[in-house]
């Protein structure tokens, strides 16, 4: 496991070996087969007449999701210029930048999403944002918005644009059966594209994405 920001808060350093580390570890493909092995492995043990079918399932989703996710993102961020990604959101995406070469620089440096910004935290993201010509920061679908909002009113950013770490979902993405899958395409990747300078938000996403989710409330 990766290690967290070092200013945690004390009840979520964790306990034992993973003391200090960033649970999110699904958010990187590569790591996340684990968790479809897991998921099997309790399938078999409660249906194993089913279990050929089970793992040939577990099997398809890591080579045809979970690795096509993988070679995507790593498009996106190997055609990038840059190798810098302002979060205006915590620390939940360690895993990305680790798997991917890129240095992401949360604002909430704990876990613990409380919009709670210090000011040398919003110095030091004004002069990553002024170093790397940074225009637009992802932020938090399911935090508040208040720290992508402080960005916007002290800094050159013009916008924030979402990100997730799966860690719950919208009531629209239940209706249209979203999954790992879908979020990554219409969520965390087009903001990446987007914050990355790969793309103009107007050419990131599905039709109509930018101006559903500019500045998202």
């Amino acid at each position: 496991m990766v290690d967290l920001a070092a200013s945690l808060d004390r009840d979520e350093e964790g306990v034992g070996e993973n003391r200090g580390k960033d649970p999110h570890f699904w958010l990187d493909p590569q790591r996340a087969k684990q968790s479809v092995d897991n998921i099997t492995e309790g399938f078999v043990e409660l249906a194993p007449d089913h279990e050929a079918t089970l793992r040939d399932n577990a099997e398809t989703y890591k080579s045809d999701v979970l690795d096509r996710i993988d070679g995507d993102y790593e498009a996106i961020f190997d055609a990038a210029t840059r190798d810098v990604v302002q979060l205006a959101a915590h620390n939940a995406f360690q895993y990305i930048g680790t798997r991917y070469g890129v240095e992401m620089r949360p604002l909430v440096v704990n876990l613990a999403a409380s919009g709670d910004v210090k000011p040398t935290d919003i110095r030091e993201a004004k002069r990553v944002i002024e170093e790397n010509d940074i225009e637009y920061v992802g932020a938090g679908v399911f935090e508040t918005r208040r720290p992508a909002k402080q960005l916007i009113a002290e800094t050159d950013v013009s916008a924030y644009f979402p990100v997730t770490p799966y860690a719950g979902v919208r009531e629209e993405w239940v209706e249209n059966d979203w999954g790992y899958e879908e979020i990554a395409y219409n969520i965390n990747m087009p903001t990446f594209e987007v914050v990355l300078g790969n793309k103009a938000p107007e050419d990131a996403g599905p039709d109509g994405w930018a101006e559903e989710w500019r500045n998202f409330e």
